[in-house]
């Protein structure tokens, strides 16, 4: 028994030496492209953007869930940062002034950006988004979004066009929720 023992540990060890060496990394150059047909008379700030993300993740790194290519997905800035741009962008192309002197501001808390790998992977955004009055600092909206995207049987990877569009699908359903909608302009609007 001791013999086997002594044995099988080595190749124990070389074998998580080699699922190890097997990690790798990705960078990704994230690139948004706003695609909301939604028009909105309003004055609304990104003002904070918060990456609620595990401790063990970077601040720039996209959660993996069962991540059987052991492949590690990166942005090539702060996920933070890079939500905080694109909904900019998405808001502006809306018609939303985004200029920090508006009427409202919005604060936004990614409660998850992850991707599952392997044989049937999927993408999913969580993202909570809360509009406070400037000014009063009185909240006149509060709404968690999830968007989910998959893709059973894909094993060609476009890592960035699914980021990208499990992000946009969230935007979106943010966008053109009709109680939203409603705030913006009864709260954010330029003529409230």
């Amino acid at each position: 028994m001791q013999m086997r023992r002594t044995f099988l540990f080595p190749i124990l060890v070389m074998s998580v030496v080699a699922l190890n060496a097997c990690q790798s990394e990705l960078t990704l150059n994230l690139v948004y492209t706003p695609e909301s047909l939604t028009k909105i008379d309003a004055e609304i700030f990104v003002n904070t953007v918060n990456y609620e993300k595990p401790v063990t993740i970077k601040a720039n790194q996209i959660v993996q869930n069962n991540n059987s290519l052991g492949l590690e997905l990166f942005s090539a800035q702060p996920v933070s940062d890079f939500v905080r741009e694109a909904l900019s962008k998405e808001l502006f192309i809306s018609g939303v002034d985004v200029s920090p002197t508006g009427r409202c501001k919005i604060d936004v808390d990614i409660h998850e950006l992850s991707t599952k790998l392997g044989y049937d992977p999927s993408y999913s955004s969580e993202l909570q988004y809360t509009v406070y009055r400037l000014g009063t600092g009185a909240q006149v909206y509060k709404k968690r979004v999830v968007s989910k995207i998959e893709r059973p049987g894909k094993t060609e990877y476009q890592f960035e066009n699914d980021i990208m569009k499990v992000l946009s699908d969230n935007f979106l359903k943010f966008l053109n929720d009709p109680v939203f909608l409603s705030t913006a302009t009864e709260s954010c609007s330029p003529k409230a």
